[in-house]
């Protein structure tokens, strides 16, 4: 009985609460707003009642009476799409939705009461179509508002595989296209990006201070390194609306072959072992060869005297054909890259001499010059003794020039050998040759070093050497030179015979000349040696600046002069003038005035003189005339021109 009045008293006062508080309903229809093309939805229109008292609010959901209908676009639908649950509730079901179904669906209400209500939503349908070039799918989807078909998220040509460099500035495009507007977003290792080292307090987001989202949202990486290769995926978004599209793209590092060895150079002593180390790198990783560069072939061999072991060349026992070029190349899909390695190492034996014996010398020829080691040969060291017994004598003579001992005792017997020397050392030796110097007799021809020629204006100067004398000192160089033209004759001279180079000067220019020099002794002239050489045409002598200063002050004194001289004649004036004045004390001769007068251009009486001066007359052996008779003119006195003495 208790619980009953409890319950009563309960009743009474949510109602009595009701009634001081108020009442509120509200219109809504629950559903999806887009739709997929064949998909069946089902839109609830519902009409709910709310109580609430303030401060605190509740809510009660009450139905209340009324009729409901269904428009789209502002047209009531009266086909058996619609159904009535009950007097507040009303449902509209969309079966296999087409394209046409998108638009502004809105649910009216009149309750009982009197009051009416309505509310509305907009409805977009979306599905997949293809193009008419291609088949690549695109979204459409319909806008309530426009009631026009727009594109959903595109990406034309973009590019899904990108290939960049180490250090390169990248761009990742992501050409997203779509109606009315389309958001772009970029994400990594299904992770969000960040740009410009910002954060955010929700998802996962991948921090990338390097990376900037240009403004047609493509990616730029700076600075490419080889963590920026793998996927990227671009998410293109219709604005405010969940219809997404995804593209991957793929960017991959690229970097070229580099090679890395311990030193440019080695030197090794022959007889040594020497090993030869190459590093590389590169993206993807290149593959090694050592090659040697005298040969050009590939050093693969696991075993032998020359191997490879773990990409490191291993030369035992040096040879001097082992010194050259070898060369490590790294070869990858990303390019090709080599670094040379030269070994050097002491020449080889000299083959094939010859020793040609003179009076007082020896002379060497090789027919094949030794194998150098790796480095040019500088020098060769030639030794010579008696008998085998003796202690051997040496002098070292560079390679360019003749190999030859000298200074030899005539009729004698000799031992001989010679070797070539590098920057490492020298070689071995070759095999040695007995032979026999000559007798006394007239001295060797002279050896001219004709690379060494210089031909200076007409002048010449070749560097001379005598190998050989005969045994006898030289007295001098004979020497005779014609051009080399039909009926030249030759102009002999002699030139001292220590002297290092055979001068001779005053030649033609522009002619060829045929030259021969002989070594004299008092035993005799040598055989001679012939030189051929042409003197160039002379070269246009070339005005300075000088002489181009002084040619020009002549023409400006030469003018100065003219114009001096024409003032003088001409206006009485000028520098000619000053100096005849004041030095002389005479003035130059010029044209007269009427008032300086020349009495001398005939006669001429004066009004009441009976006779002319005598002066006059005897100067010009004219007769006397009266006044009357043989004027041409009738002149007063005071108009005539007087002579000094008047």
């Amino acid at each position: 009985m208790m619980d009953q009045s409890a319950l009563m008293l309960r009743r009474t006062a949510l109602l009595l609460l009701a009634l001081m508080s108020g009442t509120d309903a509200a219109m809504s229809i629950i559903g999806k707003s887009d739709i997929a093309v064949g998909e069946n939805q089902m839109l609830l229109c519902k009409e709910q009642a709310f109580l609430y008292s303030p401060p605190l609010l509740f809510f009660t959901a009450a139905g209340a009476d009324g009729d409901i209908i269904w428009r789209k676009d502002g047209t009531e639908i009266t086909d058996n799409r619609v159904y009535f649950v009950d007097e507040s509730t009303s449902k509209l079901e969309i079966r296999q939705a087409k394209l046409e179904d998108a638009g502004h669906y809105s649910c009216h209400c009149d309750f009982d009461t009197g009051n009416r209500d309505q509310t509305s939503t907009q409805i977009y349908v979306y599905g997949e179509t293809r193009g008419h070039a291609d088949t690549r799918k695109q979204y459409i989807w319909t806008a309530i508002s426009s009631h026009k078909f727009s594109e959903g998220p595109s990406f034309g040509t973009t590019e899904v595989s990108l290939e960049f460099w180490k250090g390169q500035d990248g761009v990742v495009a992501c050409l997203a296209s779509g109606k009315p507007s389309v958001d772009v977003s970029w994400l990594r290792d299904q992770k969000k990006i960040v740009f410009n080292g910002r954060t955010r307090a929700q998802g996962r987001w991948l921090r990338c201070e390097h990376v900037r989202l240009l403004q047609d949202n493509s990616l730029n990486i700076m600075n490419v390194s080889k963590d920026d290769a793998g996927k990227y995926v671009c998410q293109a978004t219709i604005h405010g609306r969940p219809i997404q599209k995804m593209l991957e793209i793929s960017v991959v590092y690229k970097e070229a072959p580099n090679v890395y060895v311990r030193a440019e150079k080695e030197v090794v002593l022959l007889g040594h072992n020497m090993s030869l180390s190459c590093n590389v790198s590169g993206d993807p990783y290149p593959q090694r060869y050592w090659i040697n560069k005298q040969s050009g072939k590939i050093l693969n061999s696991t075993s032998g005297r020359v191997h490879v072991e773990d990409f490191v060349l291993i030369i035992e026992e040096v040879v001097p054909t082992d010194g050259g070029l070898y060369s490590c190349m790294a070869v990858s899909t990303s390019g090709n890259a080599s670094k040379d390695v030269a070994v050097h190492t002491q020449p080889g034996p000299s083959q094939d001499v010859s020793v040609s014996p003179e009076a007082t010398s020896l002379v060497f020829s090789l027919k094949t010059p030794p194998v150098s080691g790796g480095t040019p040969i500088t020098s060769f060291t030639l030794q010579w003794r008696l008998d085998s017994d003796e202690r051997w004598k040496e002098t070292v003579v560079p390679a360019s020039d003749p190999l030859a001992i000298t200074s030899l005792l005539p009729y004698t017997s000799y031992i001989a050998r010679l070797a070539a020397m590098n920057t490492v050392g020298r070689g071995q030796f070759s095999d040695a040759h007995s032979v026999r110097t000559q007798g006394i007799r007239e001295p060797d021809r002279p050896v001219l070093s004709s690379d060494k020629k210089k031909i200076d204006g007409n002048s010449l100067s070749i560097p001379v050497v005598q190998l050989d004398n005969g045994s006898s000192p030289l007295l001098h160089f004979s020497i005779r030179y014609r051009q080399e033209k039909l009926g030249a004759t030759w102009k002999e001279e002699t030139r001292s015979a220590s002297d290092a180079s055979i001068t001779v000067s005053d030649l033609l220019f522009g002619a060829d000349y045929h030259m021969e020099i002989m070594a004299v002794n008092a035993h005799g002239t040598s055989s001679p040696i012939n030189l051929r050489f042409s003197v160039p045409q002379q070269a246009a002598a070339n005005i300075t600046k000088g002489g181009v200063v002084a040619i020009v002050m002549v023409i400006f004194l030469v003018l100065l002069i003219a114009v001096d001289a024409t003032c003088c004649y001409t206006n009485h004036c000028g520098l000619l003038m000053f100096i005849n004045e004041r030095v002389f004390g005479r003035k130059f001769p010029g044209p007269k005035t009427m008032e300086e007068g020349d009495g001398t251009n005939g006669d001429l009486n004066l009004k009441g003189l009976d006779t002319p001066r005598d002066s006059v007359n005897q100067q010009l052996g004219v007769q006397k005339q009266t006044m009357e008779g043989r004027l041409n003119s009738e002149v007063t006195c005071d108009k005539a021109p007087l002579t000094k003495n008047e």
